[in-house]
């Protein structure tokens, strides 16, 4: 957008000193200060290194301005901060945008859904055959079985027969 200002750092912002999450769990705004420190003592020294961002807006109040919000349609130049983000944001969730194609009728969601209710019909067919594989097998054996058992039984009276008749 300038010379002097085309980024945030150029002010002393920096996205990078905002804290951890561990750190807006405890209500600090910046990182934490170091054991022994004192927060206010650590606040004072963090707003007394922000002399870049005072001076550009005391002095380049204009130049902070477009950093932050130039339209490129009318003023020339490239989009500001906060214009690029808002375009960015309306990517996300504007009328046509990613959220809304993802989780519109038939938009995405729906077609991982629907492939997954496939993948279950698929699967449940080939439960049911192997079912039906594994029962015609019970019941070849139990068969086999029953066929064991009788032929058992008729060995058992044949040898009760010759052991009478031995008699």
């Amino acid at each position: 957008l300038s010379d002097d200002f085309d980024s945030i750092t150029d002010i002393n912002i920096i996205p990078g000193l905002i804290g951890t999450d561990d750190d807006a769990r405890k209500g600090y705004l910046i990182s934490a200060p170091t054991p022994g420190d004192s927060y206010a003592d650590y606040i004072k020294d963090a707003s007394n290194s922000n002399f870049k961002l005072l001076d550009a807006l005391e002095n380049n109040s204009e130049e902070v301005f477009k950093l932050f919000a130039n339209d490129s349609t009318t003023s020339g130049g490239s989009d500001g901060i906060s214009r690029v983000l808002t375009d960015q944001i309306y990517s996300y969730i504007g009328v046509d945008g990613i959220l809304k194609r993802q989780i519109k009728t038939y938009g995405a969601i729906d077609k991982d859904i629907e492939l997954i209710d496939d993948q279950i019909e698929r699967w449940e067919g080939r439960l049911a055959k192997k079912e039906e594989y594994y029962w015609n097998k019970f019941m070849q054996m139990e068969l086999a079985i029953d066929k064991l058992s009788k032929q058992s039984s008729q060995i058992m009276q044949m040898l009760a027969n010759l052991t009478n008749n031995n008699k």
